[in-house]
């Protein structure tokens, strides 16, 4: 056989083999397809579960960082003021949150089982089925109106979804040890950020200067400088003027006798970091505890004195204490 002949033969073998490979390809290909489109709403929802935990990991690693943003101040000026380690001064300030926090539970306990000596946790049951019970009612009231306008029937099913809403204490139990697990998890991040915090900048520092050009690192060193000192004093104001809320707040409430004085009062402080939210807090906290109590004229003075704190707040405390910082 003649070499042309051997090579015509050569290429016909490889064109075929590439035929053959590539309608196979385009086979599963086709294939791979089809089982994406079968599989989407499975392969949805395992992406969105993946992504809700790693955002989940996320929004810990953020917590932390945020407390160590927001204590910072105050280890540096016990290390400075005492010259003391950063590591005892942050476990100074974590002490000091626990015994505060113990504190504060046990009057809060203390409290409840003043007012609910029988079964605290059976009232809250009744309460969710007295709140279900209220929803049902509503929906009856509005079927007449949904029937006519309803053409897509959302009224069923947000009906639905509110009445297959979970409210045994498991699943309540389940969802605040979470929570208080997310937490625990963050201030032990944020314990370490605080303690090795000359570390973490370090190497910081390290990455930036590798990844940016060294053209532009002094201007966003600038940039950054000024953000953290614009921002640093709004959050230490906001977070001072809460502490000073707090404490009036209480105050006032414990001259009055409103039940649960301490409590509504830092609640107030540091809702009150939100605009509006903090008034509407502590006004409705403050009546309310105040009729539980039995007395509506003291929950008519517990509205007042809000009322009037708010103002001092708005027109004196705030002003001072986050406008100079921020200047």
């Amino acid at each position: 056989m003649k070499p042309e002949q051997k090579q015509k033969i050569i290429y016909a073998c490889i064109y075929a083999a590439a035929v053959f490979a590539a309608v196979y390809g385009i086979k599963y290909l086709i294939d791979g397809l089809a089982y994406i489109l079968i599989n989407m709403g499975s392969m949805f929802k395992s992406a969105a579960d993946v992504l809700i935990k790693i955002l989940h990991v996320f929004a810990i690693l953020v917590f932390g960082l945020v407390t160590a943003y927001i204590l910072d101040p105050l280890v540096c000026f016990l290390s400075d003021k005492f010259h003391i380690k950063r590591s005892v001064g942050t476990g100074i300030i974590y002490l000091s949150a626990l015994i505060i926090a113990v504190f504060s539970v046990c009057g809060i306990i203390s409290r409840i089982s003043v007012y609910d000596k029988a079964n605290f946790t059976n009232a809250i049951s009744v309460a969710f089925s007295h709140y279900q019970n209220k929803f049902s009612e509503l929906y009856t009231h509005i079927t007449d109106f949904t029937d006519k306008y309803d053409y897509f029937g959302i009224a069923e099913c947000i009906y639905d979804k509110i009445n297959n809403t979970r409210f045994d204490h498991i699943y309540i139990l389940h969802r605040i040890s979470t929570v208080l697990v997310d937490l625990f998890l963050g201030l032990i991040l944020g314990f370490y950020f605080l303690k090795d915090k000359r570390l973490f900048l370090r190497r910081a520092k390290y990455i930036f200067r590798l990844i940016v050009p060294k053209k532009i690192q002094p201007h966003i060193i600038y940039i950054c400088r000024e953000t953290d000192s614009v921002f640093s004093g709004y959050i230490r104001g906001q977070l001072a003027d809460a502490v000073i809320m707090s404490i009036l707040a209480s105050s006032l409430l414990t001259i009055l006798r409103v039940p649960f004085a301490a409590l509504i009062g830092i609640i107030t402080g540091f809702t009150n970091i939100i605009p509006y939210l903090g008034a509407l807090t502590g006004l409705a906290l403050s009546m309310t505890a105040a009729v539980f109590d039995g007395s509506f004229s003291k929950a008519l003075w517990a509205a007042a004195a809000m009322l009037v704190l708010q103002q001092a707040d708005s027109l004196i405390i705030a002003p001072r204490l986050v406008g100079e910082r921020v200047s």
